[in-house]
Formats: structure tokens, sequence, C-alpha cells
């Protein structure tokens, strides 16, 4: 075992109190998912298990964090009556540090899980805007394709969802209730994260949501070109289109 699995075990101590004790009470049952070694398993439990919980701050400061880039989708699930902090006893928390994963992206996942339609809503953007923040947005494809930016994500929602999604962010950081979801038809919502962090998110028109979509897999230009024919482009539209999306870096060729 390495030196950093020894690091991921204790990082889970620290957070997770159940998790500790259980560490402390039965080493060899509560890590045999790791790769520890006897000898290793012993190190963690070497200090005195107080030594784990002398940062009372340290919940606090990794949730104002996360609240920070899902602040509506926090802000959902406290009205709701869940507690936030307990994402650090949960298996997608635990599940992230092993994989050395991306902790907003786990505690998205996390408040996701058994969510109504309005928190569904509100994780998904703001999600969207942590994935593009990390380039993590559109896929990665071969050399002589185009597809959507790492920055860029596209997200389905309702209308009226993104002026609700700033009414209840506005709300939050009020601490004022929050405003009921606004229900609409469907559309499709292109969520674009520029180099500086900055984000933005705008309702696509039909056809051009239909040749977005078809970009979330990589292709060759001629075959997303030919893509916007279909949904009623003419040729040298489809042409234009694709030139201002690449120059706007919503696509991105390879």
């Amino acid at each position: 075992m390495s030196a950093a699995g020894v690091q991921r075990v204790v990082v889970r101590m620290l957070f997770d109190p159940r998790f500790r004790d259980a560490v402390y009470a039965d080493p060899a049952a509560a890590l045999a998912a790791t790769d520890l070694t006897a000898e290793e398993r012993g190190w963690v439990v070497r200090p005195d298990r107080r030594a784990y919980a002398t940062d009372v701050t340290r919940h606090a400061r990794a949730l104002l964090a996360l609240a920070e880039e899902l602040p509506a989708a926090t802000a959902w699930a406290r009205a709701a009556g869940r507690d936030p902090a307990e994402f650090f006893a949960s298996p997608a928390w635990h599940g992230c540090v092993e994989a050395r994963g991306v902790m907003t992206l786990a505690y998205a996942g996390w408040l996701a899980e058994g969510a109504d339609a309005a928190q569904a809503t509100l994780v998904a953007l703001e999600a969207a805007v942590a994935r593009g923040r990390r380039g993590l947005g559109g896929p990665r494809g071969a050399a002589g394709t185009v597809a959507l930016a790492p920055g860029a994500a596209l997200v389905t929602t309702t209308e009226g969802a993104l002026a609700w999604w700033d009414a209840v962010r506005g709300a939050a950081a009020a601490r004022t209730p929050l405003p009921a979801p606004v229900d609409g038809p469907p559309c499709v919502v292109l969520i674009s994260v520029a180099a500086d962090g900055a984000s933005t998110a705008e309702v696509l028109a039909e056809g051009l949501a239909g040749l977005l979509t078809a970009a979330q897999a990589p292709q060759p230009r001629a075959a997303l070109e030919a893509a916007g024919r279909a949904l009623g482009l003419d040729a040298a539209d489809a042409t234009e289109i694709v030139d201002e999306l690449l120059a706007s870096d919503v696509l991105i060729a390879r």
C-alpha cells in the first residue's frame, strides 16, 4: 500500500466519526475493502482517537466550500430537512476519497439521491457549472473531430427554471423562504464556463439544442453539419452556426 492510501483512510477518519469508531473497534474489518497491510492498519489507530477530532471546524469549512458551488441545491436540501453534513458519512464521500474523485461532484451526486424534481433540477444546473469549471463538461474526442467544449454542458429542464434557480440562490443568500418551483414546457439549457470561471446559462432554440445535443458525441465536422441539415438547417446556415459555436468556445475542434 502507498502512503497515499494510508492518507485517504486518515482523511475518511477525520471526517466521519462513525467510520473512525469502526476502525478503532476492528481495523481489519473496517478496512477490509482497502489495501492497507496489518502494519498500516496499526498506524492509523496508533494515535489517541481524540486526535482525529481536534479540528472542530473541519466539517463547516468543507461544507462552506461545497455550498459555494452548489448554493441553491444545498439550500433546498436544508429546507427539506436534510443535513448536508451527513454527506461525510455517506458511501458517496468515502468512495470519492478512495477513488481520488472530485468532492464537489460527489456531493452533487449525494444531493441527487432520492431527490424530488426541484432538487434534481438545481443539482443538474449547479453540477454542470462545477464540471465546466474543471473542464469536465464535454467529452474528449479524437483528432479531427468536433465536440462540445470541456467548459460546456447541456441540461434538460423546463422553461422558467433559470429564473427560478436565480431566485433560489438569492433567497438562500438572504436567508429568506425559498420560492416554489416554476413549471413549464421542456427545454434545453446550455451551461458555459469561461476560462476565468465565469458561467452563463441560456435556453436554446430547438434547432440549436438539437445540434449541440448531437455534438455531445465527438464527430467529424462534416457529420455535425449533416446533423444540422437533418434538423432543418440549410447547408450555409449549418456551416455558419458551427463556425460561431467554435469561435465562442461552445464547441472545440480537436
